[in-house]
């Protein structure tokens, strides 16, 4: 989930990396709960890794995953469906995080993204109630999603509509909040739409969109086809760019009851520029482009973060990038958001996005609460990514109250 931009404050010499977006992007992969990463396995993936190496890096954890995903396997055939579960659902995170600094146009990119889906779906019938994969119409195409039936029997159940940013996938929002949704009673559907990552891997063509309310409103539409759904007890969760995309689709879609955006993007465009260590104003098109170009060419890792950030949106140039980003805000919008709205925001994220955040909860008109993560609560990372429990607290907490079952 994260997208280039100032994601965490951990950056000390007490992590493995020199380099903070390989730091960010291991404490992403270790810390996700509910089965999706040992200690030891991460430990030795960024052990053996080259610092800021993209390509040591995919080549370490691709041997992990690897040997992870064959003990699925060896487990399975021997009946201990279990184990079998567990190791794939590693496999598959292990597999996510090598797929990251894979180049974008090369097979092995596409061939990493396939063996995390793979992995994750080998565990889904595993799991009691299974978990459901999911194909939602959108214009022609389907939307991939999954469906986590809460246990405790029948009847109607709140249910939390749960999706992510720039980077995330389907597979990974099952650790990221997924399985911590069941457990406090509530179903879950995860669900990926244009520009992400596993609509991008399926439909390249299926870029980011601004109107996010269209495919959300397909989402909502199959939503309440399911008998086991409450419709009027329909939450949705936004993490990372999602904190533009779930406000701006809960803006005109009056059917979702409680919005969560994590972190909220007001403005897009500001986001990324704050933190930019140039301004836009200094050059021209062509110097912008060749400044970036230039730079991705002479080092690896800003390579893929450029990629990571154009890929999506449909941009062959980092200038039209930038001009697209201009249609990513809510400025304006916020006074149609009319359901209850939880904001949070860590502290470690930088100073517009803080702002951001703030500027988003004082023009809500709607009930409101706005919750700053600090790093005395050890949970100043993008999305709380070092701490889980305090956000699912949080989360959940807040849920309780405004949709009580």
């Amino acid at each position: 989930m994260a997208e280039g931009v100032k994601v965490i404050s951990m950056t000390s010499e007490k992590l493995p990396f020199r380099s903070a977006e390989m730091n960010f992007q291991f404490i992403r992969t270790l810390t996700h709960p509910y089965g999706g990463a040992e200690f030891g396995e991460c430990f030795y993936a960024a052990e053996n890794t080259k610092d800021g190496d993209p390509e040591s890096w995919v080549n370490e954890w691709t041997g992990v995953a690897t040997r992870v995903e064959d003990r699925g396997e060896e487990t399975l055939a021997n009946g201990n469906n279990f184990s079998a579960r567990e190791n794939f659902l590693r496999a598959s995170n292990y597999y996510r995080a090598a797929e990251f600094y894979a180049p974008w146009e090369t097979p092995q990119h596409q061939e990493l993204w396939e063996k995390s889906r793979s992995c994750f779906r080998r565990a889904a019938p595993l799991f009691d109630p299974p978990i459901e994969i999911l194909e939602i119409p959108f214009e022609g195409k389907m939307l991939p999603g999954y469906f986590l039936r809460a246990d405790g029997g029948g009847g109607k159940r709140p249910t939390l509509l749960v999706m992510g940013g720039y980077d995330s996938t389907g597979e990974e929002l099952y650790f990221f909040i997924g399985a911590a949704a069941n457990r406090r009673g509530y179903h879950a559907l995860i669900f990926e739409g244009p520009g992400q990552r596993g609509v991008l891997h399926s439909y390249p063509d299926m870029i980011f969109r601004s109107d996010y309310e269209v495919p959300v409103k397909s989402v909502v539409d199959y939503a309440l086809t399911r008998p086991e759904i409450d419709g009027k007890h329909l939450a949705l969760i936004g993490f990372s760019f999602g904190g533009y995309l779930a406000p701006r689709a809960v803006a005109f879609e009056k059917r979702i009851c409680a919005l969560i955006a994590n972190a909220p993007i007001v403005n897009f465009r500001r986001l990324v520029l704050g933190a930019l260590p140039f301004s836009m104003e200094e050059f021209s098109p062509s110097e912008i482009n060749n400044l970036i170009e230039t730079a991705a060419k002479q080092n690896p890792m800003f390579r893929a973060t450029v990629e990571n950030f154009l890929k999506p949106m449909g941009a062959s140039t980092p200038w039209e990038f930038f001009e697209k980003m201009s249609d990513y805000t809510i400025e304006s919008l916020e006074d149609k958001i009319k359901c209850p709205t939880l904001s949070l925001i860590s502290i470690g994220e930088g100073e517009e996005a803080v702002a951001q955040a703030h500027q988003f909860h004082e023009k809500l008109s709607c009930p409101k609460t706005l919750r700053i993560f600090t790093e005395k609560e050890g949970a100043h990372g993008h999305c709380q990514v070092n701490n889980r429990s305090l956000m699912y607290q949080v989360v959940f907490d807040w849920l309780d109250e405004v949709l009580p079952k």
